[in-house]
């Protein structure tokens, strides 16, 4: 078998990942996780420390509600399954802040 060693992953106000439920990698190895529990998208480095997230829960443009697969293209944009509001969201460029040198 092979074992491997699981990453908790929680923002800075100790708030874990709820139903995480789908995961992509960008071309600056960070990696998005949808977090469909508390209506986010996360982004972490790969050894799983918080840099950022986005998404509230909402109907309007830009929030969430259960937040489901998610790919992202190569010019950066972040497509969200939105089961909950029944769509598909694309978000701008994540900020270059949010990834490490």
């Amino acid at each position: 078998p092979i074992y491997v060693t699981p990453l908790v992953i929680t923002d800075t106000n100790g708030l874990g990942l709820e139903n995480a439920s789908g995961l992509a990698v960008d071309t600056h190895d960070r990696i998005f996780i949808s977090d469909a529990g508390h209506h986010r998208i996360v982004i972490c480095t790969p050894d799983g420390s918080y840099l950022t997230s986005f998404g509230t829960e909402g109907d309007q443009a830009g929030q969430l509600k259960r937040p489901c697969g998610l790919d992202i293209k190569i010019d950066g944009t972040v497509i969200v399954t939105d089961p909950g509001n029944k769509r598909i969201q694309f978000f701008g460029l994540i900020p270059d802040e949010a990834h490490p040198e």
